[in-house]
């Protein structure tokens, strides 16, 4: 009878502890997914182990980590709460006998399991793990395919023009609509844009929608794809890219080369972009902070210099360079509008309710004058601007009125800014153009004056010519089917060796 006893009671605490386990899941999955769609929204794996393998250096990432030891630190009261509460129901079942308890842990069974199941579906449809497999179940031939370099010399500069191109952080023309945001939040870039060229439906597919991640598209013209920032993450790896950069490009073609960005290089593994570019000028967070107005300012930004101390640095640097005896190109990462809360000037504090309205208007303000000051310089003439967003914003106060406003998961409604201003050429096809962000940098080269006898570069195309993009000629879905796949052609793209 003991035996029994002892038997029961050992069951008793085995299935509290399996249903307990199996809640505790439950809300995991279901609370670090809720955490991850208001911060970023849908992310894929790729972009999420990258994210945990790169230097964090520069990020606040101390609340995320209490938020998810928070989670897990809350999930696990609760699982032990429902432990001893089942523990304690199913020993006095066994002493009152009113019910059958195998009909109760049956039950519990399958609603622990139903929970866990539609918490993994919920986490699933923000962190979708199983594109993983894909990389190692498929092979895609897109890439390989679409893939297309100019033979070494083809690509030459005719016009040696000058070009600015202005990486604006997560600024999205969405901000311009009053029936989403409540207001035009950056009237100044949306008038720049009516005066001069644009291009309208850029769509955020995978491997295009975070910020290293679209310096990789507008750099080589090629997304990042999974695996590849395990690769650029890890320690024994030479990271080097076997295809040539926008920056080789321009450096071939006579040009000096600078890029500006008031972060540190090493944050997400910028400055791996730039290991086998010793001929471009480099211009970040370690100069920048030694700047005068960057000590005195009262209000420092966490993620890095702010835009006020950049953009000064962005006109010293074109007036020296338009000094010297060749054309150049300049690429500048702005900061003040990166989420969630952004960075404000001190003299612009406590003006607005809305902290974040107010850092899009002060941003608005600051590169349109930034714009005007260029235009006023000798060297505008020659000189071809570009104002392009990095991705859709990730996390502001706006948030919930934003996906209330595109509900899809590509979000193709939200369009991200981008301007190009004093072009060479016109493009033959303007309006209808469905392209993502590695079609910018064959576009760039062709706004700068550059030719290689075709429109497509790497795995881009010019939106200044009539050439389909691969969205355009394959389609959207398949895109994002085809890009999770393991491709031989893009691994070969870098040397990932020892």
């Amino acid at each position: 009878m003991q035996i029994t006893h002892k038997k029961t009671n050992r069951e008793n605490i085995l299935h509290a502890i399996v249903i307990s386990a199996m809640s505790a899941c439950s809300l995991c999955f279901f609370f670090i997914a809720g955490m991850v769609n208001n911060t970023f929204g849908r992310i894929n794996p790729s972009q999420l182990f990258f994210h945990l393998a790169m230097p964090v250096k520069q990020a606040d990432v101390n609340g995320a980590v209490k938020q998810i030891i928070g989670i897990f630190c809350c999930s696990l009261g609760i699982a032990i709460i429902i432990y001893f509460v089942l523990w304690s129901i199913f020993k006095w079942i066994d002493r009152c006998r009113f019910v059958k308890k195998s009909h109760l842990q049956v039950f519990l069974y399958i609603f622990a399991g139903v929970c866990l199941m539609a918490a993994g579906d919920y986490f699933n449809e923000y962190i979708p793990f199983k594109s993983g497999i894909d990389f190692y179940c498929c092979e895609s031939k897109m890439i390989e395919n679409e893939f297309s370099q100019p033979l070494p010399g083809e690509l030459r500069f005719l016009q040696k023009r000058n070009c600015i191109v202005i990486v604006m952080e997560s600024v999205e023309e969405t901000f311009s609509k009053p029936d989403v945001v409540g207001g035009n939040m950056i009237p100044e870039l949306m008038h720049i844009k009516e005066k001069n060229l644009s291009f309208d439906r850029r769509v955020q597919c995978n491997g295009t929608g975070w910020t290293i991640a679209a310096l990789v598209n507008i750099f080589f013209g090629i997304p990042q794809l999974p695996l590849h920032g395990l690769y650029l993450a890890s320690a024994g790896n030479n990271r080097r890219y076997k295809l040539p950069s926008i920056f080789d490009y321009f450096l071939q073609g006579g040009y000096s080369c600078t890029y500006m960005q008031g972060g540190y290089m090493e944050f997400a593994g910028k400055k791996y972009l730039f290991e086998d570019h010793p001929g471009v000028k480099i211009v970040a967070f370690d100069e920048l902070s030694g700047e005068d107005d960057y000590i005195s300012n009262r209000a420092p930004f966490e993620w890095g210099v702010d835009d006020g101390v950049l953009f000064k640095k962005i006109k010293e640097e074109c007036l020296r360079l338009s000094e010297q005896n060749q054309p150049f190109f300049l690429v500048a990462l702005t900061l003040d509008t990166h989420g969630p809360n952004g960075y404000l000037p001190p003299e612009h504090l406590q003006k607005e309710k809305d902290f974040f309205a107010e850092v899009l208007r002060v941003a608005d303000y600051r590169i349109s004058n930034l714009i005007n000051w260029i235009k006023s310089q000798s060297f505008a003439e020659n000189t071809t601007i570009i104002i392009v967003s990095d991705h859709l914003a990730m996390s502001n106060s706006f948030m919930s009125k934003l996906r209330k406003f595109s509900d899809d998961v590509l979000c193709e409604k939200r369009k991200t800014y981008n301007c190009f201003i004093n072009s060479a050429v016109r493009p033959k096809k303007k309006d209808g153009r469905l392209f993502a962000a590695f079609d910018l940098m064959p576009t760039i080269l062709h706004a700068a004056g550059a030719q290689w006898g075709s429109n497509r570069l790497h795995l881009g195309v010019s939106l200044f010519g009539d050439t389909p993009t691969i969205l355009e000629k394959y389609g959207i879905e398949y895109y994002e089917k085809e890009s999770l796949k393991r491709s031989d052609k893009y691994l070969k793209m870098f040397d990932v060796s020892p």
